[in-house]
């Protein structure tokens, strides 16, 4: 639906028409402008083809790269975590082994939480003081009872 203002914008131009391109003829500093203007917009335009071009054959160029050495590329990589697993395996359990020794607080948190929908963070200081103390109590019983034996 065309509103009365743009009826009236386009009776308006038909009616003064012939009196705005002459105006726009017979002006060499409109016709400077455009000119200027539309040198300016070519060579944006131009690099912005130029630009779209290569970014299209780089993007061509990575997928045909994907589908020739994706699969190398993933079994290098199967491979060195092959190679690395059992260092990286040993090393945590080095560090877990460490833990349960010294009875650190995330150790203890973790056994707190094991079976329980409560996060190893959420549980206080307090309590966790007195899982340590309950799991030395363990140790020296096991100890006795080894000792005993």
């Amino acid at each position: 639906m065309i509103t009365a203002r743009a009826k009236y914008k386009a009776e308006w131009y038909q009616r003064n028409k012939a009196r705005i391109l002459a105006h726009r003829r017979g002006n060499p500093t409109v016709q400077e402008w455009n000119r200027s203007y539309y040198q300016k917009t070519k060579s944006r335009r131009k690099e912005m083809r130029k630009h779209h071009k290569i970014a299209k054959r780089s993007s061509e160029y990575y997928k045909a790269w994907r589908l020739k050495s994706g699969d190398a590329h993933r079994q290098y990589h199967r491979s060195r975590y092959a190679e690395n697993r059992i260092k990286m395996l040993s090393h945590s359990k080095k560090r877990h082994e460490k833990q349960r020794i010294e009875l650190r607080d995330c150790y203890i948190r973790q056994i707190l939480s094991d079976n329980s929908e409560t996060k190893p963070s959420e549980w206080p200081a307090d309590l966790v003081e007195l899982k340590r103390a309950q799991l030395k109590v363990k140790r020296l019983c096991r100890k006795s009872q080894t000792t005993t034996n």
